[in-house]
């Protein structure tokens, strides 16, 4: 669209020579608009960011393609139409998996849908011969997830409005021809627990639409996700099935993509260090050439194959705004910084800098960080599937039928799939390995992994509770033998895309508009009795970059040679210099709007990443002039020798705000033998906090993991009832209230 109005800018301004002065004026009225309708995404790109940010973005609609899903519906003849609303990933994989399911065992015609990819203002038009099977995700604080927002809005409306004018309150049942199924995925641990999805279940029966099926419930918060679901789907089905008239048969793999191989196309490696592939050091270019040639040939777009670019802009080296989820920014990360000083424990302080690119954020938002997985699981991953020998062999996958989206650009190369697209270091699931036994290279192979997918208790504690990925677990099962006739198009479908993963701001704007920092403690540790380790593949990932900035000055305790085998230059040696793709992701975490009303904050360890950002932007406040009230900190670590982090931010907290910041330190082993937490610590100052929440309408926030931010709500309400002498039912409810109010929020994670 830009290309075309360039062209007809040019052509315009060739002919303003023949045209009289009177013409002349009109002309340049007409050149002047056509200018700034060619340039109306760069004049309004900070407006449109701030309106579309919130939530994220909607999807857009190739050419051909519809918003309407009653269409959309009825031009691709389905009767199966399984929606989901999802933020890891995990809902987007459990909804293929039922299209799929119900294609190969029932023969339905059916299509997976991300909730924003289609309008709803038609649902009352739902096709009476089709089912709908809502898979639902609950975020955060019961929040819908961010492609579900939209369609969580329209439905719960108080008055919810069809396009054809139909309402709740003019007809008594305007869904009465939708027939649907739904199945929630949550944490127990959150009093939140599976809100989203009970939700829009309850607004779909009020409004007419009949239930097929029970409803399922998944709970992460016992780790039982999975299983609910293999537990929930097969009674789901026999209903759905007698309700639809069909009968089940003999499943048989129907792969939903087609993989091409292209001898076409090819890309080439310059191999600058040890020459190992999966090194950071990789550069990268198309067949074009490395160096100059590669960089003049992103300019003129004569790159074709993606390694690892988001999209097409990005290939083609233009990237630019407006930056959301789908379209990071790639942010140079200006310094960074180990923060614990205890052996074989690595906690990152990273600097990251938004200048330039229309990024805006406030104290308590999160920002989205976009990894790559390590050299190391790529590298098995390709060895495990007999890949290692076309990693760089050019693919094109092509979707079989018409609603079926390949989640990522092509062509492509295998290695690039493995390395940017895939989750290839998540828990395996057990429907997916028991699918892959058909494939097993060796009878004892199928024997090994036909037990470990039949007994879902073996299977829990071999794989679950231990982590490991896909390539881990048949690397074992098949005594290192390839497991080379699985069809890639299956490992494409059945493990979902690689997500970003988002991390609680530690800065405040206030500081910097430009510059927002990320506190994250590195996770990794041995998975017993296979020689194989978990490594968090963001956090890893970041260990990767602060490793290569600070080249000169790690210690040998930071050293991590897992770490040196991320691709840390990116696609094309893009992210030299060093850089990051992100974007930013608003929360509903928030300082209260008048300084001056006191605040208590709960943050050990790496969950009082926001409460630095809180406490830089109080300390801003103050020294504009403005009156602040009381900051009271609880903080928690180990030691003060090891990890107690952000000393120095502490101290000029006390020094700026004086006696209206008040900290609290727990240390955990700090006396052999007697733990101490931050719970222990409320209870300890439980007089004052009592006060500050009675008698001046304090602000209590808790951020860090889920069960340390049960225990706090539990001790909260213990120290209500006692000092506000209440039965603890009433207390139970009076901490609820401060919930409603909005002064008791939680940032916390599982």
């Amino acid at each position: 669209m830009a290309l075309a109005s360039n062209q007809h800018l040019e052509l315009l301004q060739r002919k303003l020579a023949s045209l009289s002065t009177t013409d002349l004026c009109t002309a340049a009225a007409i050149v002047t608009a056509a200018t700034v309708w060619t340039l109306k995404d760069k004049i309004w790109e900070g407006k449109k960011e701030e309106k579309q940010s919130r939530y994220g973005y909607r999807k857009k609609i190739g050419q051909g393609n519809t918003r309407d899903l009653v269409q959309s519906i009825a031009n691709e003849d389905k009767n199966l139409i399984v929606l989901y609303g999802s933020q890891s990933g995990v809902a987007e994989d459990l909804a293929a998996r039922l299209a799929r399911e119900g294609s190969s065992r029932f023969g339905l015609k059916t299509m997976a849908v991300s909730l924003e990819d289609y309008d709803y203002d038609n649902l009352n038009e739902f096709p009476r011969h089709a089912v709908a099977i809502f898979v639902m995700a609950t975020f955060g604080e019961g929040e819908p997830t961010d492609n579900a927002q939209d369609f969580y809005n329209f439905i719960t409306a108080d008055d919810v409005t069809f396009r054809d004018g139909s309402t709740a309150s003019t007809s008594p049942s305007p869904l009465s021809s939708l027939h649907f199924v739904s199945f929630g995925l949550g944490n127990s641990t959150y009093e939140h627990f599976n809100a989203v999805s009970k939700k829009i279940d309850a607004t779909l029966a009020r409004l007419g639409a009949q239930r097929v099926a029970p409803t399922g419930r998944g709970d992460d918060g016992e780790k039982t996700t999975e299983e609910d679901f293999l537990a929930w789907k097969q009674p789901m089905w026999t209903a759905l099935a007698k309700h639809l008239g069909v009968q089940e048969r003999e499943v048989v793999y129907e792969p939903t993509f087609a993989i091409i191989e292209r001898d076409d196309l090819t890309k080439t490696l310059n191999k600058t260090s040890s020459g190992d592939s999966s090194t950071g050091t990789m550069a990268v270019a198309a067949v074009a050439g490395t160096g100059a040639a590669a960089a003049a040939a992103a300019a003129t777009g004569a790159n074709k194959v993606f390694l690892g670019e988001p999209n097409l802009l990005s290939l083609q080296g233009q990237a630019r705004g407006p930056y959301n989820a789908h379209n990071p920014y790639v942010a140079p990360v200006t310094s960074s910084r180990q923060l614990f000083r205890a052996q074989g424990r690595n906690c990152l302080h990273l600097e990251i800098d938004l200048a330039g690119s229309g990024l805006r954020y406030e104290a308590g938002d999160h920002v989205s960080v976009f990894p790559v997985n390590s050299g190391r699981e790529v590298d098995r991953f390709l060895r495990v599937f007999g890949l290692a020998g076309k990693r760089d062999t050019v693919v094109d996958v092509k979707p079989i039928e018409r609603t079926a989206k390949v989640s990522f650009p092509v062509p492509t190369t295998y290695d690039t799939i493995a390395r940017y697209r895939l989750e290839i270091g998540a828990p395996v699931s057990r429907q997916l390995l028991q699918q892959l036994v058909a494939y097993a290279p060796s009878p004892a192979a199928r024997a090994n992994l036909t037990k470990l997918a039949a007994d879902k208790d073996l299977f829990h504690h071999s794989v679950t509770e231990r982590r490991m990925n896909i390539a881990q677990v048949l690397e074992l099962a098949s005594n290192d033998k390839p497991w080379a006739d699985v069809p890639f198009t299956m490992l494409i479908e059945s493990l979902i895309a690689l997500q970003p993963r988002h991390y609680s701001i530690s800065s405040s704007p206030a500081l910097n508009k430009d510059r927002l920092t990320i506190t994250t403690k590195v996770e990794t540790h041995a998975i017993a009795d296979t020689g194989f380790d978990f490594k968090g593949v963001a956090t890893n990932y970041l260990l990767a970059l602060q490793q290569a900035q600070n080249l000169n000055n790690v210690r040998d305790s930071h050293k991590d040679n897992y770490a040196s085998t991320y691709a840390i230059h990116g696609p094309r040696n893009r992210y030299q210099g060093l850089r990051l793709p992100v974007c930013i992701r608003p929360s509903t975490f928030r300082l209260p709007r008048d300084p001056a009303v006191p605040v208590i904050m709960i943050g050990p360890g790496t969950g009082v990443a926001p409460f630095r950002g809180f406490v830089q932007e109080r300390i801003a406040q103050k020294k504009a002039g403005r009156s602040v009230g009381l900051t009271f900190l609880f903080y928690g670590c180990r030691s003060k020798a090891d990890d107690y982090i952000y000393e120095e931010v502490w101290k000029e907290s006390e020094q700026t705000l004086g006696p209206n910041f008040k900290m609290i330190t727990a240390f955990s082993r700090a006396v052999p033998g007697q733990k101490t937490y931050v719970q222990d610590k409320l209870r300890e100052h439980a007089a004052q906090v009592t006060a500050q929440l009675v008698n001046h309408g304090a602000y209590l926030y808790v951020c860090g993991d889920v069960a340390m931010a049960k225990d706090v709500n539990v001790v909260l309400e213990h120290i209500v009832a006692d000092k506000l002498k209440l039965s603890l039912p009433d207390a139970v409810a009076w901490v609820k209230q401060l919930r409603t109010t909005n002064r008791y929020q939680e940032d916390a994670w599982s």
